[in-house]
């Protein structure tokens, strides 16, 4: 598979204030305190709003229920997602028409269908990657050419480890651990994130793939690689703009009923 980028990680943005311990739910500030959306996602002005909200949470007797719902919303919502962004859309399906996890029962039949959908996903990532590669094996490619195309893919796989999908997913296991942490495991909350990242790698390498195989289809002149590293992350960040503003959506929806329950 193609090699992950050595670069340093952006330098991170600026957090809002600390969430009060004494009167915000320990649930909530696992959900809320290190997320960070980006400046330009929509969402970013209703999460500082719901940040607003949590006051008085402490307390309540609200988090086990707090900590199950993330745990469920990782499973059935987040991970369907970045699943979905693949076009494995059954195996999306089955995750999100899981029952809830509210028992180790239903947390068990998550497990196990996580299972089949990570193998699933990992069939998926490898034949991208050999479809990604297929190009440098068509032909005689040069050391320029193995250079740009390498190049090409680690700036597609840096848009993928962008921070605000990062956090979102963070901060997801931190609540569902928090008070729900027996039900976590026995749900296969590590193959969720295992399932969901082998996912969105999949998403990028696809979303730039024209790009990146374009290179090879022609003489590569001079002064033309960084053009195709560029076209490649180019590509692949409108895919990923669409993919976490979608899971940021969600995750706020999730905070919102997770503040007040229904």
């Amino acid at each position: 598979m193609p090699t992950k980028s050595q670069k340093p990680a952006a330098e991170e943005p600026a957090r809002p204030p600390e969430l009060d311990p004494r009167t915000t739910s320990p649930v909530l500030r696992a959900l809320l305190s290190e997320l960070t959306f980006d400046p330009e996602d929509p969402s970013q002005g209703a999460l500082l709003m719901l940040r607003a909200r949590v006051t008085g949470t402490a307390g309540d007797g609200r988090d086990a229920e707090r900590s199950r719902r993330a745990l469920d919303w990782l499973v059935r919502s987040f991970t369907a997602e970045c699943v979905e962004a693949t076009g494995m859309l059954l195996e999306a399906r089955r995750l999100r028409t899981l029952s809830a996890i509210v028992n180790p029962v239903s947390a068990e039949a998550a497990k196990k269908t996580l299972d089949e959908v990570l193998a699933s996903q990992q069939r998926h990532a490898s034949k991208v990657s050999e479809q990604l590669r297929a190009p440098l094996k068509g032909k005689d490619a040069g050391p320029e050419e193995e250079s740009v195309w390498s190049s090409a893919v680690d700036a597609v796989e840096e848009v993928g480890r962008g921070l605000a999908f990062r956090s979102i997913e963070a901060a997801a296991v931190r609540g569902a651990r928090h008070s729900a942490g027996e039900l976590s495991d026995r749900a296969g909350w590590n193959l969720a994130v295992s399932t969901a990242e082998m996912a969105v790698q999949s998403t990028m390498w696809e979303a730039a793939h024209n790009e990146i195989g374009a290179l090879l289809k022609a003489p590569l002149r001079a002064g033309s690689g960084p053009k195709v590293i560029e076209a490649a992350r180019r590509a692949s960040e409108n895919r990923w703009r669409t993919l976490v503003q979608a899971v940021s959506a969600s995750y706020l929806g999730l905070l919102a009923t997770l503040i007040a329950p229904t």
